[in-house]
């Protein structure tokens, strides 16, 4: 095992030592937690911690250009195993890697769907449309309806980008507490 601040000589040196089937863990100094592991002619993310070892991709996953993501991600993965939730930091794993989402706070939130902690777009949506018909006039009620695409036919162009996504913003609100 070596202390080193991982960056692109690094990635570098770990490609060429897989390639000569050298045994070897490079430790990030930035962030405890990130490594980097060369074993049986392979090179691989990990997150080695006293709460546990995860494996997060192969070297070519992550690039000089995308370390700082990376750290990220790591910190998260930690933070999952220190609540004792390794599912959360498996499905974060799989969020970033598996579907290949670059934007933690997006994989994040897909976490977050998955588990039924925030809302898609369309459940938001249908939330605010079910508000209006309880408190607010049919007319306001159908009008709104056919503005945000919820009439039962095709998404309109002008939300189909939304079609699916999770609600993102800084702090959601559980759907427990509606």
């Amino acid at each position: 095992m070596v202390q080193v601040y991982i960056d692109k000589d690094v990635i570098k040196q770990a490609k060429a030592d897989a390639k000569n089937s050298i045994h070897i863990e490079y430790r990030d100094k930035a962030t405890k937690g990130l490594a980097i592991r060369v074993k049986n002619g392979a090179a691989n993310w990990y997150f080695i911690s006293e709460h546990g070892k995860k494996q997060i991709g192969g070297l070519h996953h992550f690039t000089e250009k995308t370390i700082d993501d990376l750290r990220k991600i790591v910190g998260e993965i930690k933070q999952a195993y220190r609540d004792g939730d390794k599912k959360r930091a498996d499905d974060i794993v799989a969020e970033v890697v598996g579907r290949g989402t670059e934007d933690l706070e997006e994989a994040k939130a897909n976490v977050a769907v998955k588990k039924g902690v925030i809302w898609t777009w369309e459940e938001m949506r249908d939330g605010y449309l079910e508000y209006l018909g309880q408190n607010l006039g049919y007319r306001s009620w159908e009008a709104q309806r056919s503005a945000l695409g919820a009439t039962g036919k095709i998404i309109p162009q002008d939300y189909s980008h939304l079609a699916g996504r999770p609600e993102i913003h800084r702090h959601h609100r559980s759907r427990k507490s509606h």
